[in-house]
């Protein structure tokens, strides 16, 4: 397995399955303005490539809406998010066994 390292990737190129309005628009909103100010998440999303620069969301989903939130606030600063981005089933797996255990 390769070393799955931390990569910037651009908020528009990720696709989420979870909807918007299971989180409150306030804490979104809130937390946009968090991402602004500290031009960062830092609760990296966990992605799996989709194509060349393309992500389907794999974990991260409150993050994910919250950049969404702050690139609709500023685009210019709200438009790329931090990401491990994974490209096997294997990584997929070991990563998923650490959400479960570390979250």
């Amino acid at each position: 397995m390769r070393r799955i390292l931390p990569s910037i990737i651009l908020v528009e190129n990720v696709q989420c399955h979870i909807s918007r309005t299971t989180f409150s628009e306030l804490k979104l909103d809130h937390a946009a303005r968090l991402i602004l100010v500290a031009q960062c998440v830092i609760n990296p999303l966990i992605v799996r490539r989709s194509g060349f620069e393309s992500y389907i969301l794999i974990n991260g989903y409150f993050e994910y809406w919250s950049a969404v939130r702050a690139r609709e606030i500023d685009p210019k600063f709200g438009e790329s998010i931090n990401a491990f981005i994974i490209e096997t089933d294997e990584e997929e797996t070991t990563i998923r066994k650490q959400i479960e255990l570390f979250r």
